[in-house]
């Protein structure tokens, strides 16, 4: 405190004071513009801080706004207020405050959008004009100041300019600037040095430049200028929304200076959005180089990352010393991945590395589909090096080009190009070849008829002979697009025909039918440009000076020349103009053509190759002079029934066809005296071009009969050429017409329509033109003189009948204007008479809506409520919101929400009923009758008022709220019913799952789930036609809510299947690894299907495949330890029969193969070796190998499983009590697992799964079981008949005994066990084997002892002789050798077969 005070109470009051302020409130800033006015929270938040502070102030001060305080509160106060307080129907977006306001139109780029949105509102208008419609294109020079001033200082306005462009000072271009900015103004521009100006002008400019932070497009064309564009450049690359750079100088040719060494050490900026850049340099020679070079252009295009179109271009210099620039480093290094259009003009590459690096180059980029290639490579080296080697791209290059413009070197290149994309190279263009008859000519050829299936358009740069046109022809016929270009010399002839003339020369091409007959072979052909074939004439419709005579007869021969190629050519279009360069195109018109004007000239522009002169006019090419058109003098005279036959005789030979009592009409008569006579000429013209072209004057019948198979008339001429030669073996002559000469025949048919049409004034709608339609009527015989005689006559006639044109012509005009008043004074009278009766309709249709049947609309009502809604909008759309305007409204949002009721209707019958049930899933398509009902409703309700499209419309937010509605309500029944309609069969899936083997209910499985994709796919092929929305937003959320039930009943049922195997593993273990197998081949189609179209993160079908890899990857190791547990599960006496566990490991491995790809992937995931766990082994990084072979990795796994039976199976036999039984049990099993895993398996696939040591490991434990089968059973046998130390009688009497009771209890045994009960093969050896090992020992044991007389009665001792013995041991291997047992032994079997022994 400034005062202190004295007293101790005052010092204690101030120091409780002090504590009381220990926290210092918050400084609140008071400058109002540090606030945004579209902030409105930051507002309020300052303005509750300013508030908050005050019960703190001292003194006087407490509860007072300073005047600073006061100010910021009103301007955070109008911050708030258009937030808070208003109705929601008032929250418009016209209430808005101007800044936001100013925020949005900000985001709209062109200028034809400013203008709808300005045009909605009077306030959106202020915004917008001239703020931001004004500044959006800015075209102007460097030298404009106050342009430039005034968007520096105007900071906000700059942000606003989207495309600039900088004109060349010497332009005479407008000048397009805001209307706010003056043009020059004094104080920027004045000054004395200019050197010092040009200074000023670039600051000016680099500091208007760098405020335009939203700029989209730049084109510089500055070319009489010392500013370079060094010095803005570094500007653009901060203007990181700058997507299209257009540059014209010279200046960008000129080398680059060198890089300092500190120039590296900067970070390189780019400009992310630059996806289009043109560099061109000009006519002009100011700034240009006479050793142009690329390297500043590469240095510029580095900047460029994600450039998608490139154009540079250069004009070349004629004066000398000259060059153009090289590009073989601009090729080596350029890249850019997203290119898609390349053009390249009027550059040079060297003779040695150009093609490698313009290969290169263009293999890199395998993503154009436009190139525009004018590059030369340069000769030879010095002194006649080796000719040059032709130019060859890569294999695959250029996979997706569709248009190519290069000279024919290039193109050659491009189509024998091999390339592996499906459907081979799109090519449709090709442009800038140039036909010269070399034989590089025949080699384009070859490569258009063997790669060029795929060409539409073609464009030459120029021709030599018509030879070449027609192998042309011949090797794309089916062009659709076809520009000869210029031919070679014409450009001369047409110098020399206008040195002798004052008019130019005529450049028509006469022999159009010949062309005509050429074009005819290109079936699809509806352009072809190159060759003029119609004379000039003044103007091709009725006006009010008719045409002179030498028009009327250019436009017959016009329409003689249009007649033939619309003839030839069915489907031809478009041909060159008479007038060269300008632009304009004939255009045919047949009679379907209703929707054109019935003319046959208009002004489409005409796309014409680049020539080498740079002028880019393509100059037709010159055949034979055309004789001069017909004039006055010549015209002759005849008369019209000339040209019919005589009406008598047509009248009798139509009689002669009809009943006696039949009448023909006059009529009828003429017309078919017409047509007669039409015939005639037709086939006489055609005969008669024959005979002229052969230097012939009379007319045969052979040149009848081949002018009627030329025109088409084969079936007449094949009956003709029987009757003339009967006529002619009869002896009868028949002469058809004297030939006269075409100059004469042409002169005598113009004259006889010229004298038609002279008959009367030449006036718009009295003129009768009567002509011929085809190349025909030249049947009239007359002669040079008298065609000059009467061209003399009508000369005079002529001039007299101008002279009354021109007296009658000021009154005809008079008379048309008046027409035209009366005209336009009846058109509006009309136009209010409809106004007035239109209003009136509307409000009959208003009460028919409220009170009629329409209230209620039906599918046959549909189009007339339809109507009656459209025109109600119309109302609305130009009146003011008024309560008539709203009362209409709330009818329109009736009506609307009557039609999405009836369209809500309709979808919920197309999704009810009853689901097909049968064996397989049938689909059950959308009803055609209820499709074809609501398509056109559909169409009508997206035309219905919205929010987006109708922003003032009253009914537009009611109306969308009811189609959202309406659209999630369809995806709600279609998903019902498509659930529906599949639940039984994934029911089905389940139950079977139990009953069936698990590789066939995974199928099951497979193919539920294959239903449940397409169904999903066809619905979504529907939502872009059914549903109202049809927004990417609104269908992705309809589609989502579509397919929510089938992601559901394809959980579900798969969680019940998981469960089955989780429940029961060792038994389902394949029906699990059929199950990832089925999941793992579907997840990409369920991404495309289930994810993309909705914008789905969940993934299910993922989760899922997650959850069965897991038990899967389990199952391995359980199985290993299911076969190891069945030795210890199953102790003491065994039965000698294939044991459970043997049988399921072969049936396990058997189906391996039809899951193999599943069983591979789940165990490189395990681990290679990983499925020993239960032996101890540990999972870890070791045993996962990325790089092990699936088949390898496969192979130890199916070793596992086998050593792992086998070591069961040997457990087994050990722990049996009885080893020989236990020996049996061994073969049996190892027996049953090498033949059908190894000898005789049921696919060939099963022993591919048995690696080399798999193999011998079984092969050696079934040698192992079969030496222990014949060591317990038939070892001891052998011990008995052994020679030893006794050999006294008793002792051989208690071998021979001893060896017959050992027999005796082998024959038990294999009474009660059979041996290899399923191998008939390995039977039959084991018998042989048996009878080897033991009949020869007790042979020789036999013979050995019988002399000895070592009983007086041999037979009690020795049973059976050799060969019993022998019969009984084949009899243990039969498959019936327990039939024939005597009943004693029968006995003994059964109680042993009790006491656990079985067979």
């Amino acid at each position: 405190m400034a005062t202190r005070l004295s007293t101790g109470k005052a010092r204690n009051a101030s120091s409780a004071a002090h504590k009381g302020r220990g926290r210092k409130a918050p400084s609140v800033d008071t400058n109002p513009l540090s606030y945004d006015r579209t902030d409105p929270f930051t507002a309020l938040n300052v303005l509750r801080t300013l508030l908050a502070s005050l019960p703190s102030r001292i003194g006087g001060c407490q509860f007072r706004l300073s005047a600073e305080e006061h100010r910021l509160s009103m301007h955070l106060l109008t911050i708030v207020e258009p937030f808070v307080g208003l109705e929601p129907s008032r929250r418009t977006l016209e209430r808005q405050p101007t800044e936001i306001l100013d925020a949005i139109v900000f985001h709209l780029d062109s200028k034809r959008d400013l203008l709808a949105l300005a045009l909605s509102c009077r306030r959106l208008h202020t915004i917008i004009f001239p703020r931001h419609y004004d500044y959006r294109d800015v075209r102007c020079k460097v030298s404009s100041l106050s342009v430039w001033n005034h968007l520096i200082v105007h900071r906000a306005l700059a942000r606003n300019v989207r495309r600039l462009e900088i004109l060349d000072e010497r332009s005479t271009e407008a000048l397009s600037v805001p209307s706010d900015i003056l043009v020059s103004e004094t104080d920027l521009e004045s000054t004395d040095d200019e050197l010092a100006m040009h200074t000023k002008q670039e600051r000016y400019l680099v500091s208007a430049l760098s405020r335009m932070s939203a700029l989209h497009s730049f084109v510089w064309s500055c070319n009489h200028s010392p500013i370079s564009i060094d010095n803005i450049w570094p500007i653009l690359l901060r203007c990181q929304t700058l997507k299209q750079v257009g540059i014209n100088d010279n200046l960008i040719f000129t080398p680059v200076a060198l890089a300092g060494p500190d120039s590296g050490r900067k970070r390189q900026l780019i400009m992310p959005a630059l996806k289009m850049i043109s560099l061109q340099s000009t006519k002009h020679a100011y700034g240009a180089s006479k050793n142009p070079d690329m390297s500043r252009i590469s240095s510029m295009l580095t900047n460029c990352p994600i450039l998608e179109s490139l154009d540079i271009g250069y004009t070349p210099r004629r004066n000398p010393g000259f060059f153009n620039p090289v590009m073989d480093d601009f090729l080596l290094c350029g890249r850019w991945p997203h290119l898609r259009s390349l053009s390249l003009s009027n550059l040079w590459c060297s003779p040695h590395a150009g093609f490698d690096a313009t290969a290169t180059f263009l293999f890199a980029h395998s993503q154009l589909e436009t190139l525009h290639l004018d590059i030369s490579f340069g000769a030879g080296a010095p002194g006649g090096a080796a000719p040059r080697r032709p130019f060859m791209l890569p294999p695959n290059s250029l996979p997706r080009l569709r248009e190519l413009r290069a000279s024919k070197e290039i193109a050659n290149a491009v189509l024998e190009c091999p390339c592996d994309a499906p459907g081979g190279r799109p090519l449709e263009t090709i442009k800038g070849v140039r036909l010269s008859g070399s034989t590089w000519d025949q080699v384009f050829f070859a490569n258009l008829r063997i790669f060029g299936a795929s060409l539409k358009r073609l464009e030459l740069a120029g021709w030599n002979e018509m030879d070449d046109i027609k192998r042309l022809v011949e090797c794309v016929p089916q062009l659709a697009w076809l520009d000869i270009g210029k031919r070679a010399g014409s450009g001369v002839t047409n110098a020399v025909l206008q040195a002798h003339t004052s008019k130019p020369a005529p450049l028509i091409t006469t022999n159009f039918v010949e062309w005509a007959a050429l074009l005819a072979n290109m079936s699809n052909l509806a352009t072809f440009h190159g060759a003029r074939f119609f004379y000039e004439v003044a103007s091709t419709s009725t006006a009010a000076v008719p045409l002179s005579i030498s028009d009327r007869s250019r436009v017959r021969k016009n329409d003689e020349v249009a007649s033939m190629l619309a003839w030839k050519c069915p489907k031809l279009r478009r041909l060159d103009h008479w007038e060269e360069g300008s632009g304009k195109v004939i255009v045919l018109l047949r009679d379907g053509d209703k929707h054109l004007d019935r003319r046959y000239m208009s002004e489409f522009p005409l796309s014409i190759a680049p020539q080498d002169d740079g002028s880019g006019v393509v100059p037709a090419p010159t055949e034979a002079p055309e004789p001069a058109p017909i004039t006055d003098n010549e015209v002759g005279e005849y008369r019209e029934q000339d040209r019919f036959l005589p009406i008598a005789n047509v009248s009798r030979i139509m009689k002669s066809a009809v009943p006696g009592t039949a009448k023909i009409s006059r009529e009828a008569k003429e017309c078919v005296q017409e047509c007669v006579s039409e015939f005639i000429s037709f086939i006489t013209s055609e005969a008669a071009e024959k005979c002229q072209l052969e230097k012939r004057k009379t007319i045969g019948g052979e040149d009848i009969l081949y002018a009627m198979v030329t025109l088409g008339f084969e079936n007449y001429a094949e009956t003709l050429k029987i009757h003339l030669a009967k006529l002619r073996q009869v002896g009868i002559s028949i002469p058809v017409s004297s030939f006269v000469p075409p100059s004469s025949i042409d002169v005598l048919a113009n004259s006889t329509k010229l004298l038609e049409t002279t008959s009367v004034p030449e006036t718009e709608g009295t003129s009768q033109l009567r002509s011929h339609k085809t190349c025909g009527h030249r049947t009239v015989t007359s002669t040079r003189p008298g065609a000059h005689t009467l061209a003399a006559i009508l000369s005079s006639f002529d001039a007299r009948l101008v002279k009354l044109e021109k007296s009658i012509l000021p009154l005809y005009t008079s008379t048309q204007q008046l027409t035209r008043r009366a005209r336009n004074i009846e058109s509006a009278l009309m136009k209010i008479d409809e106004i007035a009766s239109y209003q009136e309709g509307i409000a009959a249709e208003e009460a028919l809506i409220l009170r009629g049947r329409f209230y209620s609309p039906q599918p046959g009502q549909l189009e007339e409520y339809m109507e009656v809604l459209q025109r109600m909008n119309a109302t609305i759309a130009f009146g003011n919101l008024d309560g008539s305007v709203r009362d209409t409204a709330r009818i329109i949002e009736t009506g609307a929400k009557k039609l999405i009721q009836l369209y809500t209707k309709q979808v919920a019958e197309a999704s009810s009923g009853s689901p097909i049930n049968g064996p397989d899933f049938e689909p059950m398509p959308f009803p055609s009758a209820t499709l074809d009902a609501l398509r056109p409703l559909v169409e009508f309700l997206r035309t219905l008022p919205l929010p987006p499209t109708h922003p003032s419309h009253p009914a537009a937010p009611a109306i969308q709220a009811a189609l959202k509605e309406a659209q999630k309500g369809y995806g709600d029944m279609r998903g019902s019913w498509l659930r529906k309609c599949l639940e039984i069969y994934g029911k089905r899936v389940a139950e079977r799952a139990g009953t069936i083997d698990g590789v066939s209910a995974g199928r099951e499985f497979g193919t539920f789930l294959e239903n449940i994709l397409n169904v999903a796919e066809e619905e979504y092929g529907l939502l872009a036609v059914l549903v109202p929305l049809p927004s990417a937003a609104n269908i992705a959320s309809t589609y989502n809510t579509l397919i929510t039930p089938l992601v559901s009943l394809f959980s579900s049922t798969l969680s019940s299947l998981s469960t089955q195997v989780k429940r029961s593993l060792h038994k389902y273990t394949l029906l699990a690894l059929s199950l990832f197998s089925c999941l793992t081949s579907h997840q990409t189609q369920w991404d495309e299907v289930m994810c993309r179209p909705g914008n789905r993160n969940e993934n299910e079908l993922k989760e899922g495949l997650q959850g069965i890899r897991a038990t899967c990857q389990r199952s391995f190791p359980e199985f290993l330890a299911d076969i190891k547990i069945a030795a210890s599960s199953n102790r003491g006496e065994l039965s000698t029969g294939v044991m459970d566990v043997t049988q399921t490991t072969v049936e396990y491995l058997e189906r391996l193969p039809e899951i193999r790809e599943a069983v591979i992937a789940v165990l490189q995931t395990l681990g290679d070796g990983n499925w020993k766990m239960g032996e101890g082994a540990q999972v870890g990084k070791s045993g996962r190998s990325t790089e092990t072979d699936n088949q390898r990795i496969l192979e130890h796994f199916v070793y596992d499983v086998i050593s792992m039976i086998l070591g069961t199976l040997q457990t087994m036999s050990r722990s049996n009590r009885r080893p020989a039984f236990g020996s049996i049990f061994l073969l049996n099993n190892v027996s049953y697992l090498l033949s059908h895993l190894l000898l005789r398996p049921k696919s060939p696939e099963i022993p591919a799964l048995l690696s080399k040591p798999a193999q011998d490991m079984l092969q050696s434990n079934f040698r192992t079981a079969k030496a222990a089968y014949f060591d317990s059973n038939f070892s001891p046998l052998l011990q008995t008949l052994a020679d030893d130390k006794d050999k006294s009688k008793s002792a051989t009497k208690e071998k021979f005994t001893r060896f017959f009771d050992l027999f005796d209890e082998v024959t038990e045994r294999h009474q009660l066990a059979r041996v290899l009960h399923e191998d008939d093969e390995g039977r039959n050896t084991v018998s042989e084997e048996a009878v080897k090992l033991v009949v020869p020992s007790l042979q020789r044991f036999i013979q050995r002892n019988l002399g000895k007389d070592f009983s007086k009665n041999p037979k009690k001792y020795i049973k059976m002789s050799a060969d019993e013995v022998e019969s009984l041991i084949k009899m243990f291997y039969l498959e019936t050798n327990s039939a024939v047992l005597p009943p004693a032994e029968q006995a003994t079997n059964n109680l042993l077969i009790q006491a656990g022994w079985s067979r």
